[in-house]
């Protein structure tokens, strides 16, 4: 019977061992969950605000590309209009 309860000892203190490393990866693997969930929104914020500084120059060059055609388009009717007879 003591063979018997020593084994039944080391199976328990074995089982024991897994269940007491597998909470310790459970919890790590929550802190690991609320690190990546924490990184996601910072860089859904960071990814709103690249948006939104991408939208406003291309918004600004869109009007520098218009003020560029009106001064080219100027330009060229005052070449016409100087060269006239």
């Amino acid at each position: 019977m003591t063979d018997n309860s020593d084994s039944n000892d080391k199976s328990s203190q074995s089982l024991d061992f897994i269940i007491e490393a597998l909470e310790e990866h459970e919890h790590k693997l929550d802190e690991s969950i609320d690190n990546l969930t924490a990184c996601l929104e910072q860089t859904k914020e960071a990814t709103g605000a690249l948006t939104e500084k991408i939208d406003k120059i291309d918004e600004k060059i869109n009007r520098m590309r218009q003020e560029i055609s009106n001064v080219l388009a100027t330009n060229q009717m005052n070449q016409k209009t100087n060269h006239q007879p």
